[in-house]
């Protein structure tokens, strides 16, 4: 089987979960003429790019709740029963703006990456949050 690797001439496909319209997110895409971005109804993760690559955006209120609550776990489980492969985006300090003690959102991030399989990158703003997401798509 031959991979066709994506010409400068197609457009990087992010389709974002209706959910993350409140984020503003989508004005980080909207001048920029190689992407093409449109909120959808997601199943798995905040972002998808396009074949098994799905991207969940954590704000440091929504991370500490989702490892709190479990959610975060079963979250996970259930994209990775679906055959997808999960990137998280920690954006902003994570620590310092967290009700949790550092102990647990390391231990989160440690069986995220080191037992779960799945990639944390942490991003200090939506910018970069845009950013990275822009990169990880243009892989795709």
């Amino acid at each position: 089987m031959t991979v066709r690797k994506p010409s400068r001439s197609d457009p990087i496909i992010i389709r974002a979960d209706h959910r993350e319209s409140r984020s503003g997110i989508d004005r980080y895409f909207a001048n920029d003429p190689d992407v093409a971005f449109s909120f959808t109804d997601l199943d798995y993760g905040d972002y998808a790019c396009g074949g098994s690559l799905v991207i969940e955006r954590k704000a440091p209120a929504d991370f500490g709740a989702s490892i709190r609550d479990r959610r975060l776990f079963q979250q996970h489980q259930a994209a990775a029963d679906a055959g997808l492969r999960m990137i998280y985006l920690l954006e902003g300090d994570v620590y310092r703006s967290s009700t949790l003690q550092p102990v647990a959102i390391v231990g989160a991030v440690a069986w995220l990456t080191g037992l779960a399989g799945s990639s944390a990158v942490y991003s200090r703003n939506l910018a970069d949050t845009a950013a990275l997401i822009r990169t990880y798509c243009r892989h795709q």
